[in-house]
């Protein structure tokens, strides 16, 4: 006999028989449930790839409603409002009630564990596409190098909370590594000679010494190579408007050479791009005045002067520079 509560009535109800029944139509209810839900998983499945997260924010963070997280979510809310899955009792539905809270905590964390490694990857694959263009902008423009830095400390930052701290401080490093690998790529092409002399001012001493010296000697394989592409087409200038010159009757109003400073072509600058043409470049240079002029050379005056190895300066004061920089290019 059960009480009814607040009344002094009874009821001839077996309570085991109806907790029993309750369970059964739970256990069954739970089954069915359990099948429909691994349907929709498998049909929704194939949708999670990192493109599909890398493409729209919203599947990143998880706002966007097709997300498969979401997508579960909603497709168990909607299946348990079906007028099937409603307790036949009151103690049926607390049961129910227990039970699908349980299930569907655990299908929004299963869920969330298969978005877990795509959106990861969306996310540094996000900033691994950044990373690559700004690596090529860096190519191109060598110059801005440390703009593109600062740019991607500020996104990488202590406070970053869009990637976690392992992640991002691993996706940092060889963002940066890559980064100082474009800005050399950028100067060996755009000025060999300035990477040289940061090379050797300790500018990139975070370098491992191998890569230091792959650097260097790629960067004055690439100043020697510059070098001598502007010495000749220097020259091939000169001797060009030498034969305009001529065919206009020693005219030289109409060429280019008028507008040339010749005070220029003397300029340490240009001076040590036709040193590091001249086949001594490496050896133990010296500087000279004889009747004729003031000459770097290798070896003796008089023979380098005959073998055309000597390059003429303004004055010694010039020539010590020029040797004291040489020997800086040096290894």
């Amino acid at each position: 006999m059960i009480q009814v509560p607040g009344t002094t009535q009874t009821i001839n109800k077996n309570p085991q028989t109806e907790v029993d029944a309750a369970k059964a139509w739970v256990f069954n209810k739970s089954a069915e449930l359990s099948i429909k839900n691994e349907e929709h998983s498998n049909a929704i499945l194939s949708q999670v790839n990192s493109d599909a997260y890398m493409n729209d924010l919203s599947y990143m963070d998880g706002s966007n409603p097709n997300t498969y997280t979401n997508q579960k979510k909603n497709y168990i809310d909607e299946l348990l409002a079906d007028p099937s899955y409603t307790a036949p009792n009151p103690l049926a539905q607390e049961l129910w009630g227990q039970y699908t809270q349980v299930f569907k905590q655990d299908q929004i964390n299963k869920a969330i564990a298969v978005e877990l490694q795509p959106r990861m990857e969306a996310k540094t694959n996000l900033i691994k596409r950044g990373i690559d263009d700004n690596v090529k902008s860096i190519q191109q423009d060598p110059l801005s190098y440390n703009t593109k830095v600062a740019e991607f400390n500020m996104v990488m930052g202590e406070q970053n909370e869009f990637i976690p701290p392992a992640q991002a401080r691993d996706l940092k490093d060889s963002g940066l590594k890559s980064y100082k690998n474009a800005y050399i790529d950028g100067m060996i092409k755009l000025d060999p000679g300035a990477l040289v002399q940061e090379i050797i001012q300790g500018k990139h001493d975070e370098l491992s010494e191998q890569q230091l010296f792959n650097h260097y000697s790629a960067g004055i394989s690439a100043y020697k190579a510059k070098s001598k592409k502007d010495v000749e087409t220097i020259i091939n200038l000169i001797k060009e408007e030498e034969v305009n010159i001529l065919e206009d009757g020693g005219e030289i109003l109409n060429s280019q050479l008028q507008n040339i400073n010749f005070n220029e072509l003397a300029s340490d600058e240009i001076l040590l791009k036709v040193a590091a043409t001249a086949p001594w470049f490496n050896d133990k240079l010296k500087v000279e005045s004889d009747k004729d002029g003031t000459y770097i050379f290798s070896g003796s005056l008089s023979e380098s002067l005959k073998n055309g190895n000597a390059l003429p300066v303004r004055n010694i004061n010039q020539g010590n520079r020029l040797i004291k920089h040489i020997s800086r290019l040096i290894p």
